[in-house]
């Protein structure tokens, strides 16, 4: 339907109000006789209107005065993420709150201060929350020791991380598994220390700690809750291969969602340049027919109206407004092909993402970038090796859910692992290892601001340049009205108080302006008013 109203609509109709009215009819200028009347010489004013650029107002305030173009204004306006933000602040509040009573306000606060990272200038903007500092939106390079590392500490239980058969996950030590048992560490390894330390291995995976300063399990003992096929994790990772693939389908319609709207912001701007360009087009007519130059032209023509055309057109076809028209053409193709792409994402996106949210709702046993599965902590019950059958070791495993993850591309790598251990090691051995690249973030409002913001306020500049921007202006505080905090709008120039131009003072029913008048039908007045092409918005 948008195309069909991009490619019928884009030309000049004649205006009419909510009676009908299509012929101002301002007051008699020739002779007394009514504007009917085929000897009249009246000044009267028509309306042409393109509906893509009043932005599918279809009908002119006519009679209805005053709150003329304010109103027509507030009917047309819409700012799409002020809407949605306007009209979800609720149901947003709700999830927010729901994560903060399941404890994890730290995903809410470590997501927001990523976007404020990347998004800086929009946030500064557009919301009341401070941009991160540099040391804040960047992450820390982990150094994992390697081996030889003067200050590692001695070892009374040497072991070597085992490795499992079945899946070939491996076992991960920190710089304290073969130290000491877990009442001889030193500071001693309490409930509290284990449980973080699992935490540190899990992330935002679901950190299952098994044993504590009482009792511990072997690694056999702890696979069978971990893993397949007695365990409450699953592990398959072609299933999970296939989750991350259907994962980047929310992903991909948020980026062609961003662009669409940055599009239409773009689009928005041409159009209200071309409206300014064509305000600035009709006051310099008006100035011309007003011109004794255009009153010879008009006494010495036989046929007075195709004159006033030729004139007409020959001033519209002028370079400066052509330039503005030919804008708003390229970014209405632009928008157009916008729409085409999120349209076709849309389609081909939204039955993988319901597969993903019906197959890929479960828990998988979390790996890190060593295929790290399993963290063995501390000896509890005894010094043997964690893969000895006798042995009571403290571990960790993570049940990761692929649904946390919807919208990233999700890896191998699905649990932070021994990254935040900076002497942490598989049997594999140490090794130099680098921050895991967090999730690029993605907010569409913001993207699409940012990517908008240089083109739109180029085009508000250009506007404001013809000294004819009251429609701009009047356009953007209909939104602040409407919206509230909830609009992030794009600088403006300083505003013009320079009044708005009407088509039609001093102007016949032909629409021509002169001392003496031309006298023609209400028919001709019509035609003529369509072709100087005012739009009514």
């Amino acid at each position: 339907l948008f195309e069909e109203f991009v490619d019928e609509c884009n030309l000049m109709l004649l205006g009419t109000g909510a009676q009908g009215e299509y012929l101002l009819d301002v007051c008699a200028q020739g002779n007394s006789a009514c504007v009917e009347h085929e000897q009249s010489a009246h000044i009267g004013c028509c309306c042409g209107l393109n509906p893509v650029v009043s932005g599918g107002v279809i009908e002119i305030d006519g009679l209805s005065h005053e709150a003329l173009m304010r109103r027509r204004l507030q009917e047309a306006t819409l700012d799409v993420c002020a809407k949605a933000s306007m009209d979800n602040k609720v149901k947003a509040a709700e999830v927010e709150a729901r994560i903060r009573d399941l404890g994890q306000q730290s995903l809410l606060d470590e997501h927001q201060e990523n976007l404020r990272a990347k998004y800086g200038e929009y946030f500064t903007r557009c919301t009341d929350s401070r941009r991160l500092s540099e040391s804040d939106a960047v992450p820390a390079v982990k150094r994992v020791q390697s081996a030889g590392d003067d200050d590692a500490p001695p070892k009374t239980i040497p072991c070597t991380p085992a490795i499992h058969e079945a899946t070939g996950l491996k076992v991960a030590f920190t710089n304290e598994t073969e130290v000491e048992m877990c009442n001889r560490l030193s500071p001693v390894m309490d409930d509290r220390r284990m449980a973080g330390q699992c935490e540190r291995f899990c992330g935002d995976s679901v950190s299952m700690l098994m044993g504590t300063s009482i009792y511990g399990f072997s690694m056999e003992e702890a696979n069978d809750i971990c893993l397949p096929p007695s365990g409450v994790l699953l592990h398959n990772e072609t299933l999970l291969g296939q989750c991350s693939s259907w994962s980047t389908a929310f992903r991909e319609i948020e980026e062609q969602a961003s662009a669409f709207i940055t599009r239409l912001n773009v689009f928005n701007a041409a159009r209200m340049y071309y409206a300014a360009k064509t305000e600035e087009f009709i006051a310099r007519l008006q100035e011309y027919m007003r011109s004794d130059e255009f009153l010879r032209l008009i006494e010495r023509a036989t046929d007075k109206i195709v004159e006033v055309r030729s004139v007409i057109a020959t001033r519209m076809n002028a370079q400066s407004i052509a330039v503005a028209r030919q804008r708003l053409d390229t970014e209405l193709g632009d928008l157009r092909s916008s729409t085409r792409v999120l349209s076709d994402t849309l389609n081909s996106n939204l039955p993988k993402i319901e597969r993903f949210l019906s197959e890929c709702n479960l828990l998988f046993v979390g790996t890190g970038g060593q295929r790290e599965y399993l963290l063995d902590i501390c000896a509890q019950g005894n010094a043997e090796c964690f893969d000895s059958a006798a042995s009571k070791h403290v571990s960790c495993c993570c049940g990761f859910s692929p649904v946390t993850k919807l919208g990233q591309v999700m890896d191998s790598q699905t649990i932070p692992g021994l990254l935040d251990f900076d002497d942490g090691r598989t049997m594999t051995g140490r090794r130099l290892a680098d921050a895991a690249d967090g999730a690029d973030p993605l907010d569409m409002c913001a993207q699409a601001w940012t990517d908008s913001k240089e083109p739109v306020e180029e085009l508000y500049r250009a506007a404001h340049a013809t000294g004819f921007d009251q429609l701009l202006t009047g356009s953007v505080q209909s939104l602040e009205s409407e919206y509230g905090d909830d609009y992030c709008g794009f600088e403006l120039p300083s505003t013009t108080t320079s009044p708005f131009m009407f088509i039609g003072r001093g102007v016949r029913e032909s629409g021509v302006t002169s001392g003496r008048g031309v006298r023609r039908s209400s028919a001709s007045a019509a035609a003529l008013g369509a072709a100087l092409g005012l739009l009514a918005l």
